[in-house]
């Protein structure tokens, strides 16, 4: 098993962040690279010997990694654990996996105790290495004649014809899901974009999740869609199994933050989960902490909102697992996160001429057979957990319309999502279709939600990131302020409602679906959409004039 003892950052970089990333601050753009970062974080010499005596004491070999060498690791038996940490407390450790505060800070010698976060224990062997997925050369099915393809993406969101994301590196987040090479390389090939360069590089071994099915369509089409967007970028999936990693979200961030070789600008994760499941088990701290580094460096991080509507999933802990326990609105983690980019979704309604509406519609039978729900909605709403951010402060209203049968929900926390874009598109007679995906050699017209509409916008940042390179401009790094600051630069979207269908409990015990209100697509910023969805030339003109020398 492994033991990972984590350490506090040095440094608190709150202040730091908000100088970088505020609009008009003397500061904003002056982004720090790794190793000055590293530097600043890193704990003093003294702590760190004192850790590595600890560990040598007990006989114990172990290794510090991360940015700022944070993390040490120590690859054991229950032996030698009960050897450096007493009898008592290694009995607490494998009964609990992880002990955080004041109870990992117990547990250790004096001289280092006040710079210690956690102790976590788990089962543990080497990860298998990075790879490139190289093309096989098999010969992709013809066009699908349903479902979006890039060139509609592309006329729809106005892209323009001379950024591609050449240079820039992107990172994605993946619990499991290995896509097959032959799938993206194909589906670029069938609709004559480049090759993609993806790299994966596995953070953890894989179990059952690398080749689960569910897992394997959200890795593939998030890929697929994320390279047709910026199809000269490198995309590096960093792979995750969640029943060994305690933390997949803050695995992934620091594994981006912490790479050296790779050092990716942007960082997309299309997993969601309950944030008040979150904050319990792992605090509100550390993932700030990781998300101050990230705007620090200048990473621009981005999250799908969720496809829940106003809520936060199912199925819920305790006896009724297939059922709903809460009938409130919920935030989503990590979307609520104030330095997270949240995407929301629309449905695309018609082509010719593009129109959108807040995405609350039925999905495939395909779906509905796999996922168990008959309709899905993009998530959005206010956070309990995280406070209004300065940024959305002055640029929304005071509350949120739930229609005319539910009370209005105060703004009085972090409101997501910031932005949206296509989750689901136009029916084909009487057939819910979205995106098409080439998956195990067949083509689809169901992938969709915001798992994919997260990565075409981590493809857009990156193609707003080359121009602004070639301009001599720095990156974007944390971009709400930005947005906020411009509302005119994104297309607002006004009709609509995100309700879902969810399964709750009837007072009688038993299981009955029932139409969940959302919230009400209005004029201006609601948590529907955001402030709206992209206009890519809009978008350049402002970040990156070409007016610039």
């Amino acid at each position: 098993m492994r033991l990972t003892l984590r350490l506090a950052p040095a440094a608190d970089l709150h202040s730091l962040a908000d100088a970088v990333s505020t609009p008009c601050a003397p500061r904003l753009g002056r982004h720090l690279d790794r190793a000055a970062l590293a530097a600043r974080i890193s704990q003093p010499h003294e702590v760190r010997a004192a850790v590595a005596a600890w560990f040598a004491g007990a006989d114990v070999p172990a290794s510090a990694s991360g940015l700022g060498e944070l993390a040490w690791h120590a690859e054991l038996d229950r032996a030698a654990l009960t050897c450096l940490l007493g009898q008592d407390t290694a009995k607490a450790l494998l009964a609990h996996r992880r002990l955080t505060g004041d109870d990992a800070r117990r547990l250790v010698p004096p001289p280092f105790a006040h710079a210690v976060t956690a102790l976590e224990l788990g089962p543990w062997r080497a990860p298998d290495g990075p790879r490139v997925l190289v093309d096989p050369g098999i010969p992709p099915p013809p066009r699908p004649a349903t479902g979006l393809v890039p060139a509609e993406l592309a006329r729809g969101y106005q892209f323009d014809g001379e950024t591609d994301g050449d240079g820039e590196t992107i990172a994605v987040m993946a619990l499991g899901g290995v896509p097959d090479p032959a799938d993206l390389h194909g589906f670029a090939r069938a609709f004559d974009l480049p090759p993609p360069q993806v790299e994966l590089v596995p953070l953890t071994p894989l179990g059952a999740c690398a080749t689960d099915p569910r897992f394997r369509f959200e890795t593939t089409m998030g890929l697929q869609w994320l390279c047709a967007t910026a199809p000269r970028a490198r995309v590096v999936v960093y792979l995750i199994d969640p029943g060994v990693a305690l933390d997949p979200w803050a695995t992934f961030l620091n594994a981006v933050l912490s790479d050296m070789f790779r050092a990716p600008s942007i960082a997309v994760t299309s997993w969601s989960a309950p944030a008040r499941q979150y904050y319990a088990v792992h605090g509100l701290e550390r993932f700030a902490a990781l998300l101050d580094q990230a705007a620090v460096l200048g990473v621009t991080v981005i999250a799908a909102s969720g496809d829940w509507g106003a809520y936060d999933g199912f199925p819920s802990s305790g006896p009724a697992r297939d059922a709903c326990d809460e009938l409130v609105p919920r935030d989503t983690f990590p979307g609520c996160e104030a330095r997270v980019l949240s995407v929301g979704g629309t449905q695309v309604v018609a082509r010719e001429p593009w129109r959108e509406v807040a995405w609350s519609a039925p999905v495939s039978a395909a779906l509905r057979e796999a996922i168990h729900l008959p309709r899905l909605a993009g998530s959005g709403g206010v956070s309990v957990h995280v406070p209004l951010p300065d940024y959305q402060r002055a640029s929304i209203p005071r509350e949120f319309s739930r229609g005319p049968d539910e009370a209005p929900v105060p703004a009085d926390g972090r409101v997501q999502p910031d932005v949206a874009l296509m989750a689901w598109g136009v029916d084909e007679g009487a057939r819910p279709t979205a995106y098409a995906c080439l998956l195990d050699g067949k083509f689809r017209d169901d992938a969709g939600g915001t798992s994919v509409a997260a990565p075409i916008w981590a493809g857009i940042i990156a193609r707003v990131a080359q121009a602004r390179r070639r301009r001599g401009l720095p990156r974007l790094g944390q971009l709400q302020p930005r947005l906020y600051a411009r509302p005119d630069l994104l297309r607002d979207i006004t009709e609509g409602n995100t309700d879902i269908d969810l399964p709750v409990l009837a007072p009688d015990g038993t299981r009955a679906w029932r139409r969940m209100p959302g919230f009400q697509a209005t004029s201006g910023f609601d948590p529907v959409t955001g402030l709206g969805v992209p206009h890519v030339r809009e978008l350049l003109a402002a970040f990156a004039p070409s007016d610039m020398p």
